[in-house]
C-alpha cells in the first residue's frame, strides 16, 4: 500500500496496479483527514487535479475536477459511502505514449472558501504503479517525432 501525507491530508492507493503501454487503467485513490478511517469531504474542495508524471518528473497526462481545459476527468466517490474518492481512467490513447518504469500521482487539493486566504496542498509523488512496455515492443513515439510539437506557421502578409 503506497501512501503520502501532507500536513493532515493523507493519500493512499492499494495495491500498486502495472500495466502496458497502449491499455486503460482505471485508479482509485483514497484522501483522508488526520487519521485513515476518516474520509476527506473531496467534494468539499473547489479543486482537485492530478498529474501523472515518471520517475524524472515529466508529466505525462493531468486529470481536474475543474469543467473546461484540455485536462482529463477526475472523478469524486461516492459523498456517503467513500467520500474521499477520486478516480480517474489513464486511456490508451494516452498511455501507448508513457514510457516505461514507474508512474506516479502528484496530487493538488485547492479549498479557495478559507477565510482569510485559500489553502492548497500539493501532495508528495504517489507511487501508482509500473508501466510495461506493450507486447509489439512499444508503441510510443520515436524520439525523432515531431508529431506532438506545436503547428508552424507560416505569416504571408500584414495589412
Amino acid at each position: 500500500m503506497a501512501q503520502v501525507i501532507q500536513n493532515d491530508i493523507i493519500a493512499n492507493i492499494a495495491p500498486a496496479i502495472d500495466f502496458s503501454q497502449g491499455s486503460s487503467q482505471t485508479y482509485t485513490i483514497n484522501l483522508y483527514r488526520n487519521n485513515v478511517p476518516n474520509y476527506l469531504k473531496a467534494s468539499g474542495a473547489s479543486i482537485i487535479s492530478l498529474s501523472i508524471v515518471d520517475s524524472t518528473g515529466a508529466v505525462l497526462s493531468i486529470f481536474s475536477t475543474a469543467t473546461g481545459g484540455t485536462s482529463l476527468p477526475l472523478s469524486l466517490g461516492n459523498p456517503v459511502s467513500n467520500a474521499g474518492d477520486i478516480i480517474f481512467t489513464i486511456p490508451t490513447t494516452a498511455s501507448a505514449y508513457y514510457p516505461p518504469g514507474k508512474i506516479f500521482a502528484k496530487i493538488s487539493i485547492i479549498y479557495s472558501n478559507f477565510f482569510p486566504n485559500g489553502i492548497t496542498y500539493n501532495l508528495p509523488n504517489l507511487e501508482l504503479g509500473t508501466v510495461a512496455l506493450s507486447a509489439s515492443g512499444g508503441v510510443g513515439l520515436p524520439a525523432t517525432s515531431t508529431d506532438l510539437l506545436e503547428p508552424e506557421y507560416i505569416l504571408q502578409s500584414i495589412t
